[in-house]
């Protein structure tokens, strides 16, 4: 498919501090910009422009890769291993896998409702996707190999472990379970969860899960016992993503105003080993974020047209920073 022309406007600047060193490129698509999202290696972005295209960007320098035809704004996205395809949730249940250099379908899977969000292990072998209560494992072909099921309460997210062998779930019914992948039997559930968990991620190492939502406070579960061994010092703002740096040792969080959307909120960055909060970076309103393989902090902002990508250096675990 050839990318429809979209005018791109770059504006980069670089500031220099002794903690970090950020560009910024803003890119500008003829409508508006919603759902945006990194690739898995951070040198792609891609986002909802208007209600029929999905456009894709190279980072960091926000040349148009390609621009993708849909039916209508999908319920959601995600880029599949690699970065080089991009899964497509579509509103009437049909899943489509694109090759992002072409826009072609390469696969199509038929769920009975509109999927709204998506997980896949770290090799591209399986997909887990989620409408309402239910998820749904897929294999590599697009055959359903398992369902999973919270309670009651739609799911807020998913999160396959390293090594694929465990499905972490988070409901808006305040409840997370850690699912077997090879068998379909729930392991555990953290208790005492008392409000939504947004965000979920795995540690590098697979040992423990990092889950965040409405509460504002980071919690670190060991994967074994399902029990919360520790919870990083409580913000007051909720937590809507979380992403872990190629070496295990730095957290980001990205973050939102429960009084108000559109109101500013951190970025913060926090030293796994310590628990201690290392920065807070205030670029405005985060809408997504991911380490890239070279260790620096992608986020995203987006208003109407605009969407606006962030490479930022960390600063060092052994550095603390407010």
């Amino acid at each position: 498919m050839t990318a429809h022309a979209l005018s791109v406007v770059i504006a980069l600047g670089v500031c220099t501090t002794a903690a970090a060193q950020t560009s910024v490129v803003t890119v500008k698509a003829p409508a508006d910009i919603g759902g945006p999202l990194f690739a898995p290696k951070g040198d792609r972005v891609a986002a909802s422009v208007g209600r029929d295209r999905i456009s894709v960007w190279s980072v960091p320098d926000g040349r148009l890769i390609q621009t993708l035809e849909v039916p209508a704004r999908p319920a959601a996205k995600l880029f599949a291993a690699g970065g080089d395809q991009l899964l497509v949730a579509l509103r009437d249940g049909t899943i489509e896998l694109r090759a992002v250099a072409s826009g072609a379908t390469v696969r199509r899977m038929k769920a009975d409702a509109a999927q709204s969000t998506l997980a896949t292990t770290d090799d591209g072998r399986l997909l887990a996707s989620a409408a309402d209560e239910r998820i749904t494992l897929w294999d590599a072909s697009g055959k359903v190999t398992r369902t999973f099921a919270h309670e009651f309460g739609d799911v807020a997210a998913l999160a396959f472990s390293p090594d694929g062998t465990v499905l972490a779930s988070a409901g808006l019914d305040a409840n997370v379970h850690l699912w077997d992948v090879a068998t379909g039997q729930r392991k555990a559930s953290v208790p005492d969860q008392l409000v939504a968990t947004f965000a979920l991620t795995f540690t590098v190492d697979g040992k423990s899960l990092l889950m965040a939502g409405a509460a504002g406070t980071i919690e670190v579960v060991d994967v074994a016992t399902a029990s919360v061994t520790r919870r990083l010092p409580a913000q007051k703002y909720a937590v809507f993503a979380l992403s872990v740096s190629p070496d295990g040792k730095t957290l980001a969080a990205a973050c939102f105003d429960v009084d108000g959307a559109t109101r500013p909120a951190p970025v913060t960055i926090w030293d796994l080993g310590s628990g201690r909060l290392l920065r807070r970076l205030a670029p405005g309103t985060p809408e997504a974020i991911g380490f890239g393989p070279d260790g620096q902090l992608r986020y995203m902002l987006m208003k109407g047209p605009e969407l606006t990508i962030g490479v930022t250096s960390p600063p060092a675990n052994r550095r603390s920073g407010s």
